[in-house]
């Protein structure tokens, strides 16, 4: 008795299921486009990825300048904008005194346009020495003038501590700030991958050395 399948019969059977088992090529390279793209997106993103975390690691730092390192609101660029406050306060006064104090006022307007230009710490702790230098000079010559009226000697000793205070504080608020500069800068910068991005995110943060 036979099956009631002829030879060929068998044959093709044989041949469908091959074609079942076997892979469709469609199929195979949707699969290595897919693997591709994925490729893409992970050579791409990662770098782009580690920018970002070091530009915001940055930001944190920085943001200390303004806002303070102990979080009060009030950091190293509020100080610096009262010593500005200050230096002009001392110069109204000198000028009410005519030119006798020209060249003191004209070298400390020369250092508070130098605070106000500057654009990194490292520049601005220069800008404040200097202009805690000048401001320094004026006070004394008005001081030794004998030109001063009691209430504007009065005003000239105030504005003058209140410069120093100021400095002092600064000086204070510095050393936490660079603390977190140098964290900052031998953590994030001198390790991988935050060393392949310094270049790209600005390079190394300066430290405010007054």
């Amino acid at each position: 008795m036979g099956t009631g399948r002829t030879q060929n019969e068998e044959f093709v059977f044989v041949v469908d299921a091959e074609e079942q088992t076997a892979p469709k090529e469609p199929t195979i390279r949707r699969w290595q486009t897919g693997l591709a793209v994925l490729c893409v997106v992970i050579l791409v993103g990662f770098p782009l990825g580690c920018r970002r975390s070091v530009k915001k690691q940055a930001s944190k730092v920085t943001e200390k300048y303004y806002t303070g390192v102990d979080g009060s609101g009030y950091g190293i660029s509020g100080d610096l904008d009262k010593i500005d406050e200050f230096c002009g306060n001392l110069i109204t006064v000198a000028n009410r005194y005519g030119q006798a104090f020209s060249n003191e006022t004209q070298a400390l307007t020369r250092a508070r346009e130098q605070l106000a230009s500057a654009e990194t710490a490292s520049e601005a702790a220069a800008a404040q020495q200097e202009a805690a230098s000048e401001a320094q000079g004026l006070s004394l010559a008005m001081e030794g003038s004998g030109l001063l009226s009691e209430k504007d000697e009065e005003y000239r000793s105030e504005l003058y501590s209140s410069i120093v205070s100021r400095c002092t504080i600064i000086s204070h608020e510095a050393k936490k700030y660079n603390e977190l500069v140098r964290k900052y800068n031998s953590s994030v910068l001198g390790s991988f991958p935050g060393s392949l991005f310094k270049n790209s995110v600005g390079g190394a943060l300066s430290e405010y050395v007054p």
